[in-house]
């Protein structure tokens, strides 16, 4: 005879809203991404500046031979001028770091230097079809602005001054208005200005998502190591996992001092700004037959260094602690990986500083930082161009 088996009703369970939507979507400072904008026009200044210089050098030099003669005087001096301006300020862009905060004001000026040159030249030949180059600037300005008020400035000055020339060669030439030609470049105008709109609106939509999803996995990469401090993990290991870093954790845990392992441990102490035994290492990830993978690895770990040193200095400045402790995050990962150890040490003691928001202590560190990140770029690109072309 079979024992009665006892039956008990499970009361089934529905899983609530916020638990099938998981964790919440972390929220972006949009003061955040203005500033990775920022740093993005402080980056097309350089390359810009340099080649409108060369440009308006040669400008100078053709003037006298293309133009008409009351217009070639003024205007080689005036290309001459703005090639000279233009040059210095390159230099000045290489040799001093320019805060991001700045990049759109200095770029706004470089676009109205060349407007000036543009509707000059349209007035001293008292030729219309030199609107031309108007059209090529407002396209091109579509392309160089991250800020939409910088971009309607320079639009503005540009039909403004085209308008107010136009006018004025009208009254003294009547035989334009008869022609049309006024009317034909007008619409011209008017349609490189929508182009070139439309070149400044996608640009800045899709750098600012960009930057978003970047915030953002940021975002969740600090609540992935919190939730995980919270369940009682108290350290771990970022991939790849490497041999040194191994040990010291071992050793941190075991309560024993952790003893060097490779020539490259003692770098720090030692002053060198990159351990050269991590570049070995980097380099025998290559797939076979792979000649140049390093070279590119130092050239996207130096722009992305620089843009998170650029972007510390910003944040520093606005007094922003989430926005630094974020940039630097990034950086002490990174220069870790190449070999760099005081850039990744002052990267995790400004982390701290900013984690704590004790700013103040963190100012003398990032001008630091600043300068530790020069050293190491000199040595990672003497090591780059040390070695044999492919």
């Amino acid at each position: 005879m079979r024992a009665p088996v006892e039956c008990r009703r499970v009361a089934p369970t529905m899983a609530t809203s916020d638990q099938r939507r998981g964790p919440a979507e972390p929220e972006v400072d949009e003061r955040q991404v203005d500033a990775a904008l920022d740093a993005i026009a402080q980056r097309s200044l350089e390359p810009a500046t340099a080649g409108l210089a060369v440009l308006f050098a040669l400008l100078a030099v053709a003037h006298p031979f293309v133009l008409p003669e009351g217009a070639r005087s003024p205007m080689s001096l005036l290309a001459a001028a703005t090639a000279a301006a233009l040059g210095t300020l390159c230099y000045g862009l290489r040799r001093w770091r320019l805060a991001p905060r700045h990049a759109q004001p200095v770029g706004a000026g470089i676009v109205l230097l060349v407007l000036a040159n543009c509707l000059l030249h349209v007035y001293l030949t008292a030729e219309l079809r030199h609107t031309t180059t108007l059209l090529l600037l407002l396209m091109g300005a579509g392309s160089l602005f991250v800020s939409s008020p910088w971009f309607a400035l320079v639009v503005g000055g540009t039909l403004v001054g085209w308008t107010v020339i136009a006018w004025r060669l009208v009254a003294l030439v009547p035989a334009l208005a008869i022609s049309g030609e006024v009317m034909r470049f007008a619409v011209g105008l008017a349609s490189a200005t929508v182009i070139g709109g439309a070149i400044h609106v996608l640009r800045v939509r899709t750098l600012r998502e960009l930057e978003r999803l970047s915030i953002k996995n940021a975002l969740h990469a600090r609540a992935l190591e919190e939730t995980l401090g919270a369940a009682g993990m108290d350290d771990y290991l970022s991939k790849p996992v490497k041999l040194e870093k191994l040990r010291e954790v071992l050793a941190h845990w075991a309560g024993v001092p952790a003893a060097p392992s490779t020539p490259g441990a003692a770098v720090e102490a030692t002053g060198e700004a990159v351990d050269l035994g991590a570049l070995e290492e980097l380099r025998s990830y290559q797939l076979e037959g792979e000649t140049d993978a390093l070279d590119h690895l130092i050239t996207k770990f130096l722009d992305s260094a620089r843009d998170e040193c650029a972007e510390a200095r910003a944040a520093l400045s606005r007094g922003d602690p989430e926005t630094l402790r974020r940039a630097v995050h990034g950086l002490k990962g990174s220069s870790g990986m190449f070999g760099a150890r005081r850039l990744s040490a002052l990267s995790a003691r400004i982390e701290e500083l900013s984690s704590r928001r004790t700013l103040g202590e963190a100012v003398p560190l990032v001008d630091e930082l600043e300068q530790e990140l020069e050293r190491v770029a000199l040595v990672l690109q003497s090591e780059r161009q040390a070695r044999p072309a492919p």
